[in-house]
């Protein structure tokens, strides 16, 4: 074996073949695996989006509340002004 020349190159040769075909089969399997999870990413961005508008619905609602109540102060402090 060690008089062959040929015979290390064919071992790393070889070698390099089945690192190849594992690094694609990992590729491959990442890929598929990318693709399963895809829906769940779309599911949690749509959950995101659905919170994220709550939240400018809730603050929207309670400002217009605050605006309502500092009318109606307004409009009490005037009353109490002119008595």
């Amino acid at each position: 074996m060690n008089a062959d020349p040929v015979f290390p190159r064919s071992i790393l040769v070889t070698a390099d073949k089945q690192i190849d075909e594992k690094t694609i089969k990992a590729h491959g399997d990442a890929i598929k695996k990318i693709a399963q999870e895809e829906g769940h990413v779309i599911y949690a961005y749509a959950a995101l989006l659905v919170l994220v508008a709550l939240l400018v619905a809730f603050i929207w609602m309670r400002q217009q509340r605050l605006r309502t109540e500092i009318a109606a102060l307004r409009r009490n402090l005037t009353k109490a002004e002119s008595s």
